[in-house]
């Protein structure tokens, strides 16, 4: 029963991740010194101001924790840096006189912004998630302009610039498309997708994910339906993609035009691109990451960066980059005195010795977490999205393109080798959220990719080395959790996909997969007397201490009999408000204490529930992802923070707090 425990209050137990992880920047002049600025990932996100040539952040503005990343900066005519937001679409400027950031405020119903550009009178235009809107921030009157929903049917404006009255916009889906919109009127027209004989046709161009005006081109980092990215060139005056493909494009983007070519990464190596001739040429410089924005500037060092040097930021390293042209040198800014800033955390997990795991959201490490001891051991790894183990093993779920890496605790972190690449699930799959052990073998939930509906179940069997995908078992469901039990694997779903798709279905999910059959053997959508509203998504699924098959959906837990899948028991302990707006891909955990309560983090909150009673009680506050350590206590994050509570059986009452 629960009053047989003791929960202490929640305890601030610091940052599990923190690193420097920049994903954009601008490069310009403020009081005469060479400045980049860049919005830092995080909770919360920091904006910096860069000098160059000094190496050393001047000024630093930590801003409003409901958003954590920005993957466009653009300085206007007046040198005023703008910048946008995601988790929250919010629109910020940066004055080089004032030394100030003010928030220009958020738009209304878009949670992520796109590709900042301006027009003739500075006025700023921004592209939209998940509308696919574009929004005018006109900076006379101080206002945002709703220009409406610009790709109909699809879920981003992800990609624009503006050339002479007009924009031309990107979008992002499984066929996506590309229009020119008159920023007057407010007339839009469908262009032609670029196609290239031999290569691909217009119906395989999935996403343009970035683009560079310079000149009258328009350069479009271009995703195609089999993953890879290219590099494709429109002609503004002409109204037409030029006949030719720049191939294994890095991207983001190209930089500004430097006595008539830009350069750009392809294959791994900086190249020019000749404006007149489109003749593509070496430069003798590698550089295996991206141009994510950044300028040229003269360094004041003109002995070590003769002439002009690119500047831009590198995301793997954290770091400000420089290209200097006449050295052919690539010189990473390893000085740069950044502060890491916490990262949410996107995952947690346990190794088989009961260390708890962390991954990020958008960063470049995970932590093992000793809880006897408070020490962290940090191991590079991508966005961790779920991860469970098999044998002494940990097997990490990657975003994107669905990866699987393996990791070996007992082993020295070692980049590359420990943890290591697997392989990709493949099957048009991009996050693997769960993974668990059944006899022997990996097998691991996932999500489609953006634009996509239709999730996997993916088999992996270590010692032989083989993998078998099954993608739409439940046709257009995600799968989201699994269990395990004498032979069969059980499996919850929800109705969304990757992200920029409509949901088709509206009630999630239990199956019932045979693993010695290699087929699915049992369906049911969970129905309840005395409620109507559709379960949109299914959470964690796990065996209760009673036989019985637990589950949760935000805050709405329910047992079945796993050998007719009936309802047994349920309770709505924190709500279960679904709409089919409110995407949900991340699921409520479910844990069991050694005195066999069930803990769930229901709705987003910390609580403990009585499977056999029903009661419940909320004993902590927002809490994102949990573990119980080996310690017995629960530990939990609220975004980037951890706290811990203790955790001690008594039949003493908790303090200020009501017996259930």
């Amino acid at each position: 029963m629960i009053n047989h425990s003791r929960y202490g209050a929640p305890e601030f137990m610091g940052y599990p991740l923190k690193e420097t992880f920049l994903l954009n920047c601008a490069v310009g002049i403020e009081d005469g010194q060479n400045m980049l600025y860049t919005l830092q990932t995080g909770r919360p996100p920091v904006f910096n101001v860069f000098d160059i040539d000094a190496c050393r952040v001047v000024r630093s503005f930590p801003l409003s924790e409901d958003t954590h990343t920005c993957w466009t900066h653009k300085i206007d005519a007046e040198g005023n840096v703008y910048f946008a937001t995601q988790a929250t679409g919010r629109l910020y400027r940066y004055s080089p006189i004032s030394k100030e950031v003010e928030s220009l405020g958020y738009v209304l119903g878009e949670s992520a912004l796109y590709h900042i550009c301006f027009d003739e009178e500075r006025n700023v235009y921004v592209g939209t998630f998940p509308n696919a809107k574009i929004v005018k921030y006109d900076v006379k009157e101080k206002r945002f302009y709703d220009l409406g929903t610009v790709i109909e049917g699809e879920k981003y404006a992800m990609s624009m610039v503006y050339y002479k009255g007009f924009l031309y916009v990107g979008g992002n889906s499984a066929s996506t498309s590309f229009y020119k919109v008159n920023v007057k009127s407010g007339e839009k027209e469908r262009l032609k997708n670029p196609s290239i004989s031999g290569v691909f046709d217009e119906t395989q161009v999935r996403c343009y994910y970035m683009m560079t005006l310079v000149e009258h081109y328009l350069f479009a980092h271009t995703k195609l339906f089999d993953g890879t990215y290219v590099m494709l060139v429109y002609d503004l005056e002409q109204g037409r993609w030029l006949d030719f493909v720049l191939d294994k494009a890095f991207g983001h983007h190209v930089s500004p035009k430097l006595d008539g070519k830009v350069y750009l990464i392809l294959e791994k190596r900086v190249k020019s691109f000749d404006l007149a001739t489109c003749e593509i040429e070496e430069t003798g410089m590698d550089y295996a990451n991206y141009i994510m924005g950044g300028n040229w500037v003269r360094m004041k060092d003109q002995e070590k960066y003769p002439g002009n040097t690119y500047v831009t930021v590198n995301y793997d390293l954290g770091k400000p980059v420089l290209l200097n042209l006449q050295k052919k040198e690539v010189t990473v800014l390893e000085n740069a005195d950044f502060t890491d800033q916490p990262i949410e955390i996107r995952a947690m997990g346990t190794d088989p010795d009961g260390h708890i795991i962390f991954g990020g959201y958008m960063g470049t490490h995970g932590a093992v977490f000793d809880v006897a001891t408070g020490d962290y051991r940090i191991f590079p790894i991508g966005q961790i999205e779920g991860m469970g183990t098999c044998g002494d093993k940990v097997y990490f779920g990657i975003y994107t393109q669905a990866q699987v890496h393996e990791f070996d605790p007992k082993l020295p972190i070692d980049t590359g080798n420990n943890p290591r690449f697997l392989r990709k699930i493949g099957e048009k799959q991009d996050r693997p959220f769960k993974v668990i052990e059944a006899e022997g073998k990996v097998v691991i939930s996932s999500v489609p990719t953006y634009g996509e509906l239709g999730g996997a179940l993916t088999i992996f069997d270590p010692v032989g080395d083989t993998w078998a995908v099954y993608r739409n078992i439940v046709p257009n469901h995600s799968v989201i959790s699994l269990a395990y039990r004498d032979g069969k694997i059980y499996a919850s779903t929800c109705i969304w996909g990757g992200l920029g798709i409509d949901p088709i279905e509206r009630d999630a999910k239990i199956f019932v997969f045979d693993l010695a059959k290699s087929q699915k053997v049992a369906e049911v959508t969970p129905k309840f007397p005395d409620f109507q509203d559709h379960l949109m998504h299914i959470g964690d699924i796990s065996f209760g201490p009673d036989g019985l098959l637990w589950a949760v959906s935000k805050g709405f837990v329910f047992a079945m009999d796993p050998e007719t899948l009936e309802i047994m028991k349920y309770r709505n302990i924190n709500g279960y408000d679904w709409t089919v707006e409110g995407i949900r891909l991340v699921p409520i955990c479910i844990r069991w204490g050694h005195d066999g309560l069930m803990y769930i983090n229901a709705n987003d909150t910390m609580a403990v529930f009585d499977i056999h009673s029903l009661d419940y009680k909320i004993i902590g506050g927002r809490a994102t992802h949990f573990e119980i350590g080996k310690d017995g206590n629960l530990y939990y994050t609220d975004y980037s923070r951890l706290y811990r509570i203790d955790v001690s059986n008594t039949n003493e009452p908790v303090p200020g707090g009501k017996q259930i």
